[in-house]
């Protein structure tokens, strides 16, 4: 303990000479610096943001979709609420979403976009293609 008595004034500020303060401050900022640069880097390599919802309202008249195309970021939260003029089926290929319409009324579906790519909305049956969904990286 006595040991450790004799230390301890040696560490404070006060006592520590010009230099070695200057020492300590520059060690302080170069620390600073090198902490806001990696996590810049780390910001920059994520786009600054995470994954988000994105949802849309969609109205689907005869054989047109509006909006035609969708685009989010691959993660995601993708949330559709579509109206539609009559009653059939919409097909999102790749994701196997089958939204049944039901004329007037909106219908919502929910998915997470886990592929990059591009992906076609088609009315079931006849496979006419009337969107697209476009998921980037």
């Amino acid at each position: 303990m006595r040991r450790l008595d004799r230390l301890a004034p040696l560490f404070h500020p006060g006592t520590l000479p010009p230099r070695r303060g200057l020492v300590g401050l520059a060690l302080i900022i170069g620390l600073f610096v090198g902490a806001a640069a990696l996590g810049l880097a780390v910001a920059n390599q994520h786009h600054g943001i995470g994954p988000t919802a994105q949802t849309f309202a969609i109205t689907v008249n005869g054989a047109q979709m509006s909006p035609s195309t969708l685009r989010v970021r691959d993660g995601d939260q993708v949330v559709l609420s579509i109206t539609g003029d009559r009653s059939e089926t919409i097909v999102l290929q790749g994701y196997q979403q089958h939204i049944t319409l039901i004329p007037g009324v909106a219908v919502v579906a929910s998915f997470v976009a886990a592929r990059a790519g591009s992906f076609d909305f088609v009315i079931d049956g006849s496979g006419r293609k009337i969107g697209e969904l476009d998921i980037t990286a």
